[in-house]
């Protein structure tokens, strides 16, 4: 709904060019990005969603969709709120399994249409050990954001799960900004 966006804005000319190989090869899994985190003891699942929750309130880029059939430019919309893609599998009892649902959860048609290209799926292999996969499309983040989405989503996992979050967490607004620097 038009209440949900915070604004409208275009592409970057990096986006543009990973649009238009999406668009030029939609079956194909090219700029589609996954890294996994591998967790050993104690996991607080709704714990974890609330910190994925807190860095897509932060960070604009997790609450983007991308638009651009039947319009004239593509543009990229950056929702107000936006609850993340977050699946929770239990394999404790049935590891025969694990391995088909990670590659289902690997693949994605229309990745980029209509929705935020960013997946969360965390398997429970064990009862202490726990795989997260953070799969996305290459024009929401690239690898080199991989360590800093890692560290910033412990750092609130921490936080939450010691009952320390501060009373406001900063919201990040840069798209905008990025984009009016590189109009200079």
């Amino acid at each position: 709904s038009n209440d949900n966006i915070q604004s409208i804005l275009p592409l970057t000319s990096l986006q543009e060019g990973l649009l238009y190989h999406y668009i030029l090869h939609t079956n194909t899994m090219e700029y589609h990005q996954r890294f996994y985190i591998e967790i050993t003891g104690k996991l607080n699942i709704s714990t974890l969603f609330e910190a994925f929750k807190i860095l897509t309130y932060q960070h604009e880029t997790l609450r983007t969709i991308y638009k651009w059939k039947g319009l004239k430019e593509p543009v990229q919309i950056i929702l107000n709120k936006h609850y993340i893609n977050f699946y929770y599998y239990d394999f404790e009892k049935n590891q025969t399994s694990f391995l088909e649902t990670l590659k289902t959860n690997s693949v994605h048609e229309n990745f980029l249409s209509n929705q935020v290209p960013v997946y969360i799926y965390v398997y429970k292999r064990d009862k202490q050990a726990y795989l997260i996969q953070i799969y996305y499309h290459h024009i929401v983040m690239d690898g080199w954001s991989n360590a800093i989405f890692t560290q910033q989503l412990f750092y609130y996992y921490i936080r939450l799960t010691q009952n320390s979050m501060p009373p406001h967490v900063k919201r990040y607004y840069v798209t905008n900004n990025y984009l009016m620097f590189l109009q200079k």
